[in-house]
C-alpha cells in the first residue's frame, strides 16, 4: 500500500501567497551558506535550519539556551560566552541520482517545510515542523513507489558530547566548558522495511515510508540563585510518546497549535500577479522590492510573526541576534542580546501584530539577569555617585543569559528595556502585571537615572557620558539618551497614577522630566543627534585626505569634462590650482580650496552637481533659499556628487550613518509627532532624508526607518523602506546585515503594521501612512493600546469599515485623518466603524 504524501492538515491546499518556494537545496557544503539559504523551523526553544538536499539530507539542530561563558565581571566581550549550535542531523537516501521537478518550500501557513522531487518516475516527498505540542521535532519521508527509502541517519554534535547510536535511535549527551549540561536525541519509526544500528548510525532499507524524530534540551533554568542550573528535559520520554503516535496526529497537533498564534492576523495587500508569484522566491524578492508586487509585502510582514512565533515562546529564552537559529560556533556578535536597537527590535511586532505572549521571554530574561548586574553596575567607577548608595542598574551593549555583559556600556539601555515592560500593559491593559512587574523595575530603573542626571547652569538636566550608537563622541545630553530618559519618566510617572502609588517620588519624576534637556532643531533643519551641533564642518587639516592628498588631486586634474569633479578642479581659485600642480601632496593648498568651494558661491549648477541637487536632503535645502544654508548645500555636494567627504560626519547632511538613534523620539518613542509637534516633526523628516537609503545602510535600519516614516505620516517613504529591506534579505528572506542577523525581519513587520494602525498618542489612528502601492486591502487582529484589537478594510485608499475589539472597559479614541469619534467600549464588546467614522455596536 503506498504511504499517503499529505498528512492530516495537509490535504488543505496551502496559502500560495505565504509559500517560500526555491528550486534548489540549499547550499550546505564549501562556505557553509546555511544561514542564508536554509529554511528555519522552531518551536520556541529548539529549532533546526533544513537545507533540503536529495542524496544528503541536512538539518542544522539548535537550541535557544546552548550558551558558554557565565557572569563575566570583567565586562571583556571575548570572554562573555556565545550561542553555540547544536548538531547536525543527516538523512542519506540511496538511488536519488538523476532527479528531476525539485522544489523546496516553507508554508507560513501551517509552519510546515517541504521538499519535493522525482526519480525515475518515482516522487518522494519530505515535509519537516518542529511541534510545540509534543516538543519534538519531524522529519516525515515518503515515496510514491513502495520500498523506495533506503539510507542511513547520523548524528553529528558540534560541541564534543559523546554520540552513542541503539536500538533505532541516536543519543548525544554532553556539557559546554561552563558546565551546561546538554543532549540531543534522535529516534526513527520506520513502516516497511528493515531498521538496524552500526557504527554510530541507523540505517533503513526498502522503507516505505519513515519518521524521523528529534528533540535538543539543556540544564540552563533561568535562575542566577541555583548557578544557572536545573535538570534536563525529558527528551527521552517525549520522544517515546511521539513516536508511539500517528505522524498525521503530530501533525495536526502541530498545525492546530501553530494557528492559534499565526492566523491571529491576516494581511490582504491584492491578489499576486501570476508571473510575479511563479517565480521562486529570490527572484521574486529582487523583483518586488522594484514595486508592483504588495503582496509580497504582506508574505514579508507575515515571515516576521512566523519567526517570532518559531522563536520565542513563553517559558523559554528571548530571540537573540539570530532569533534561534545558528549553524556554527563562532557566529557574529556570539549571536548575543545587543541592546542598542537590536534585541529591543526583535520584539517591536509583538503587541501590535498580536503576538504578546511572546514578548514574555524577554521580561523573563531580564528579570533574571538583574541581580548580576546590579553588581556589575556598582562595581563600575563609570557609575558611582560621591555620597550615595548605588541603586538600580543598567546593561553594556552585549549580554549573555547568566548574568554577564560584554563591551560598551550602553547607559540607558535599562530605560529602553522598561520601555518594553511599559508597553506590554499599554496593549494588554493587565493591571497585575503592571503592579507586580513592569512598575517595580520602571521604578528602579528611575531611581538610577534620579541619582546620576546632570544639571547644567541654566537648571536643565543632561544624562552624563552619553553616545548614539555606535556612532560620534560620548558626551553630556546626546538625543539618544535625553529622549529614552524622557520616556521612561513619563511611563513612569503615568504608572504610578494608575496604580496610585509613591505620589512624592511620582511628582518628583514628573519634576526630573520637564526639566529634560529635549530635542533641538539644528541649523539646517535637522533633529539634532548631539546636545550642541557640530557645526558646518569646514574641511579639516588634521582629518582630512592626510594620507591620500596627491591622489585625490590627481583624480581632480584627469577628471572627464562634466563631471563634478571637474566642476571641482575648475572652480578652485587659480592660485590653489598652481600650488597643487606644483605640488600635488599639498594638502593645505586642497584644503584651503575646498573651503573656499563650501564657503560659495552655490554648485548646484555646476556641471556634475545638478542630478544631486534636485534629490534627497540637498533639495530641501535649496527649496527653502536660506543663504545660511549654503555651506551645507555645498559641503553636501561635494560629498555626495564629487566624493569627496572625509573627515568629521557627525550632524552633517551626507552622514548616511545606519543608526538613527536621535529619532527614538519618534519610533519607538511617543514625543515626536506630526500632530503635537509638527516642526519636530518635520525635522525628523529631514534627518531621515539625510540618513537615505544608501551607504551604511543595514537590513534593521530599513526597518526602522519604515517605523519612522510611518510614525511621521510619510506612507510612500515608509512603503519605499520595506522595499529597501527586500534588496537586504538573504535567499531565506533572513535580514542580511551582513553577515544574517533577524531584527530586521521583526522591525520592518513592526513597520507595516504602524503604515495600517497607530495607537502612541491616545487615539487609535485608522490607516496613517497607507501607500500608494497599497491602495486596497485588508488587515485582521492588529492591536492597539488600550486593550483593542483592529480589523480594517479600505478601498482606493480610503477607509471602508473597521471593526474594533474591546477587552477592558473604557474610551476608545478613534482617527482617521482629521475626522475623529469615540467608542464608550465595554469589555468583550466589538464596535463596527464605518468610513466616515460612525460608529455601531456589533450585536
Amino acid at each position: 500500500m503506498k504511504p499517503a504524501l499529505l498528512l492530516g492538515i495537509a490535504a488543505l491546499a496551502p496559502a500560495a501567497d505565504l509559500t517560500l518556494w526555491y528550486p534548489t537545496p540549499a547550499a550546505y557544503e564549501a562556505k557553509r551558506p546555511g544561514m542564508t539559504q536554509a529554511l528555519p523551523i522552531g518551536n520556541g526553544p529548539q529549532g533546526s535550519l533544513v537545507f533540503g538536499g536529495v542524496a544528503g539530507d541536512r538539518l542544522m539542530v539548535n537550541h535557544i539556551s546552548l550558551w558558554t561563558g557565565d557572569t563575566n565581571p570583567s565586562g571583556d566581550y571575548g570572554s562573555m560566552g556565545e550561542y553555540r549550535s547544536g548538531g547536525e542531523l543527516s538523512v542519506d537516501l540511496d538511488g536519488q541520482e538523476g532527479f528531476t521537478g525539485y522544489r523546496r518550500e516553507l508554508d507560513l501557513s501551517q509552519a510546515v517545510a517541504r521538499v519535493t522531487y522525482a526519480v525515475k518516475g518515482t516522487t518522494y516527498e519530505r515535509q519537516y515542523f518542529a511541534s510545540a505540542a509534543d516538543r519534538v521535532q519531524v522529519a516525515r519521508y515518503t515515496a510514491s513507489a513502495p520500498g523506495a527509502l533506503t539510507g542511513r541517519v547520523s548524528f553529528k554534535d558540534l560541541n564534543g558530547a559523546q554520540v552513542t547510536a541503539a536500538e533505532g535511535g541516536i543519543i548525544a549527551q554532553g556539557s559546554l566548558k561552563n558546565g551546561m549540561a546538554y543532549a540531543t536525541h534522535v529516534r526513527l519509526v520506520a513502516e516497511g522495511g528493515q531498521v538496524a544500528t552500526a557504527d554510530g548510525k541507523v540505517t533503513f532499507r526498502g522503507c516505505n515510508a519513515l519518521t524521523v524524530l528529534w528533540t535538543i534540551g539543556t540544564d540552563y533554568a533561568l535562575d542566577g540563585t541555583k548557578g544557572w542550573k536545573g535538570a534536563l528535559p525529558p527528551l527521552a520520554q517525549d520522544l517515546t510518546a511521539a513516536a508511539a503516535k500517528p505522524v498525521a496526529a503530530l501533525r495536526d497537533a502541530h498545525v492546530a497549535e501553530y494557528r492559534r498564534w499565526f492566523d491571529r492576523v491576516r494581511l490582504d495587500l491584492g491578489q499576486p500577479d501570476p508571473a510575479r508569484a511563479a517565480l521562486p522566491t529570490d527572484q521574486r524578492r529582487l523583483a518586488a522590492a522594484k514595486g508592483g508586487d504588495p503582496s509580497f509585502a504582506a508574505l514579508v510582514f507575515q515571515y516576521g510573526r512566523y519567526l517570532l512565533i518559531s522563536c520565542s515562546r513563553p517559558g523559554g529564552l528571548p530571540a537573540n541576534l539570530q532569533g534561534l537559529w545558528n549553524e556554527r560556533n563562532d557566529p557574529a556578535w556570539h549571536s548575543d542580546y545587543h541592546t542598542n536597537i537590536n534585541v529591543q527590535m526583535n520584539y517591536w511586532p509583538a503587541e501590535v501584530t498580536n503576538l504578546g505572549e511572546c514578548h514574555l521571554p524577554l521580561f523573563d530574561l531580564i528579570e533574571s539577569q538583574i541581580p548580576e548586574w546590579r553588581k556589575a553596575t556598582a562595581a563600575s567607577k563609570e557609575f558611582r555617585v560621591p555620597g550615595k548608595e548605588s541603586r538600580g542598574w543598567t546593561v553594556r551593549t552585549s549580554h549573555n543569559i547568566h548574568g554577564g555583559m560584554g563591551w560598551k556600556w550602553d547607559n540607558t539601555s535599562n530605560a529602553w528595556y522598561a520601555l518594553h515592560f511599559w508597553e506590554h500593559y499599554a496593549y494588554s491593559r493587565d493591571r497585575d502585571f503592571l503592579a507586580k512587574r513592569a512598575y517595580p523595575l520602571m521604578k528602579e530603573v528611575a531611581e538610577f537615572w534620579d541619582d546620576r542626571l546632570k544639571a547644567l547652569p541654566d537648571g536643565r538636566l543632561v544624562i552624563p557620558n552619553a553616545w548614539s550608537p555606535e556612532h560620534g563622541p560620548t558626551e553630556d545630553g546626546v538625543a539618544y539618551s535625553q529622549q529614552i530618559v524622557q520616556d521612561l519618566f513619563a511611563n513612569y510617572v503615568e504608572a504610578a497614577d494608575i496604580l496610585g502609588l509613591d505620589k512624592a517620588y511620582r511628582d518628583r519624576i514628573a519634576g526630573l522630566r520637564d526639566r529634560l534637556v529635549g530635542p533641538r532643531i539644528g541649523s539646517w533643519g535637522q533633529v539634532l543627534e548631539w546636545m550642541n551641533e557640530k557645526g558646518a564642518a569646514p574641511y579639516d587639516p588634521k582629518i582630512d585626505f592626510a594620507k591620500d592628498a596627491a591622489k585625490v588631486v590627481d583624480s581632480l586634474r584627469k577628471a572627464g569634462a562634466g563631471s563634478a569633479r571637474a566642476s571641482v578642479w575648475a572652480a578652485l581659485p587659480a592660485t590653489v590650482r598652481e600650488r597643487l600642480e606644483k605640488d600635488p601632496q599639498d594638502r593645505a593648498a586642497l584644503i584651503e580650496g575646498l573651503n573656499q568651494l563650501v564657503a560659495g558661491p552655490s554648485l548646484a549648477t555646476q556641471p556634475g552637481f545638478a542630478e544631486k541637487a534636485a534629490d534627497g536632503v540637498t533639495a530641501l535645502f535649496i527649496a527653502k533659499g536660506d543663504a545660511a544654508l549654503l555651506p551645507w548645500i555645498n559641503r553636501t555636494l561635494l560629498a555626495e556628487a564629487a566624493g569627496l567627504g572625509g573627515g568629521r560626519l557627525e550632524d552633517m547632511p551626507y552622514d548616511h550613518h545606519r543608526h538613527t538613534s536621535h529619532l527614538f523620539a519618534v519610533f519607538p518613542g511617543r514625543w515626536i509627532t506630526p500632530a503635537t509637534t509638527p516642526d519636530l516633526a518635520q525635522a525628523a523628516v529631514v534627518s531621515l532624508a539625510a540618513r537615505g537609503p544608501t551607504g551604511d545602510v543595514r537590513e534593521w535600519s530599513c526597518a526602522w526607518r519604515a517605523n519612522l516614516y510611518a510614525r511621521l505620516h510619510q506612507a510612500d517613504l515608509a512603503e519605499r523602506m520595506v522595499r529597501e529591506f527586500m534588496k537586504r534579505t538573504c535567499m531565506n528572506l533572513f535580514g542580511d546585515h551582513p553577515p544574517m542577523q533577524i531584527d530586521g525581519n521583526f522591525g520592518i513587520a513592526a513597520g507595516m503594521a504602524e503604515m495600517l494602525v497607530q495607537s502612541h498618542v491616545g487615539t487609535i489612528d485608522l490607516l496613517p501612512a497607507l501607500p500608494q502601492a497599497w491602495p486596497s486591502g485588508s488587515v485582521k487582529g492588529l492591536r492597539a493600546r488600550g486593550g483593542a484589537t483592529v480589523d480594517l478594510t479600505w478601498k482606493d485608499g480610503a477607509l471602508t469599515e473597521a471593526l474594533v475589539a474591546a477587552s477592558v472597559d473604557g474610551p476608545l479614541m478613534i482617527r482617521r485623518g482629521k475626522e475623529q469619534a469615540t467608542i464608550d467600549a465595554k469589555a468583550g464588546k466589538r464596535y463596527r466603524v464605518d468610513g466616515r467614522l460612525a460608529v455601531t455596536p456589533v450585536p
